[in-house]
């Protein structure tokens, strides 16, 4: 007897990405001042939050200027 398929009601639901954030500038060199970057995808904001947090000395030093 044929029946009805049901769908899942409450589908998964990742407003920020189900992934750990990564430092942007990880595998930069050290001495390079400036870098161009191109971000895709959901988690951008949270991978550019703790870039940030990562190098808040950095950052310090740069307002100084």
């Amino acid at each position: 007897m044929l029946t009805p398929a049901r769908l899942r009601g409450s589908p998964f639901f990742y407003p920020i990405g189900n992934t750990p954030a990564i430092s942007l500038l990880s595998h930069q060199p050290p001495d390079r001042e400036d870098a161009k970057l191109l971000l895709l995808g959901c988690g951008d904001v949270r991978n550019v939050l703790y870039t940030i947090y990562c190098n808040h000395n950095g950052i310090a030093q740069w307002k100084k200027k």
